[in-house]
């Protein structure tokens, strides 16, 4: 009979690469709920005891399942630890920009303005062609990935020419900014978020961002998060003087680069970057 850390270790083990396939892409519908059950069922094993939080028959029947699942449980089983280097993704990307609309362009055979997302979604990343004052003229990929490991290289094309580009250095911590909107400036109109070339991302609202409208600041925190990832939140804090603090906590983007953005009143500002609490 095995026992409880045994099945623990094997469980949890399971559960790690089930994580890492899923955000490969590598995973079924099915193959993700299974695997979902399963570790539900793992979570309920944690809180074992002696006492009886599980039954010898439950206890058997989740050994018997987690057997069959990954074949790693034995009664006396030692597991290296999987690691951390998985555990700790960077954020890369790199951008692009075009004159022409994009008109031409291909990535991995399809067409880069309908496609991009799509293509990079089978590597493990995403990536999207914005807009810039009305115009598609800038486009951005994405990948999560450990500080060491490769990016992808999808091929980029303009008119079956390849596109050369290089993948960012990455960045490996989130970060947080702010800047105080002061009455009665509240219309956002642009953003860069420090991408090089520079590009105004926020064009792809297709709208301006009032900082003082609950609903305008959710658009602008889902519009990040497509870049980030859904750790990303953005609040908007009336102050007494009736200012607004606008705060952007877990992007990717290093400390040292310059986020700026416009406003419809007093112009161009910069985001300060704070400690993250």
């Amino acid at each position: 009979m095995a026992n409880v850390n045994s099945i623990r270790c094997c469980g949890f083990t399971k559960a790690y690469k089930v994580l890492t396939d899923s955000r490969k892409g590598c995973l079924s519908d099915c193959e993700l709920y299974k695997n979902a059950l399963l570790q539900y069922q793992i979570a309920a094993l944690a809180e074992y005891s002696s006492e009886g939080c599980l039954t010898q028959e439950q206890y058997d029947s989740l050994y018997q399942k987690l057997k069959l699942n990954c074949n790693c449980c034995s009664p006396d089983i030692e597991l290296e630890n999987p690691g951390t280097e998985q555990t700790d993704l960077c954020f890369f990307y790199a951008t692009f920009s075009d004159d022409n609309y994009f008109e031409g362009w291909e990535i991995d055979n399809q067409p880069f303005t309908a496609n991009v997302n799509t293509v990079m979604n089978s590597y493990g990343g995403r990536g999207d062609v914005y807009n810039d004052d009305g115009n598609p003229i800038g486009a951005i990929i994405t990948y999560m990935g450990s500080a060491s490991s490769t990016p992808p290289n999808p091929l980029v094309e303009d008119s079956n020419v390849p596109v050369p580009y290089t993948w960012s250095t990455p960045i490996c911590e989130t970060s947080c900014w702010q800047h105080i909107f002061i009455k009665p400036d509240f219309i956002m109109s642009s953003i860069n978020l420090g991408f090089t070339p520079a590009i105004n991302f926020l064009q792809t609202l297709t709208q301006n961002i009032n900082v003082s409208i609950p609903a305008d600041i959710v658009l602008l925190q889902t519009f990040l998060q497509g870049i980030y990832g859904p750790q990303v939140q953005v609040q908007s804090v009336q102050q007494p003087s009736t200012d607004y603090l606008v705060t952007i906590t877990g992007v990717y983007i290093d400390p040292l680069t310059s986020v700026t953005g416009t406003t419809t009143i007093v112009g161009a500002f910069g985001w300060e970057n704070i400690v993250c609490e």
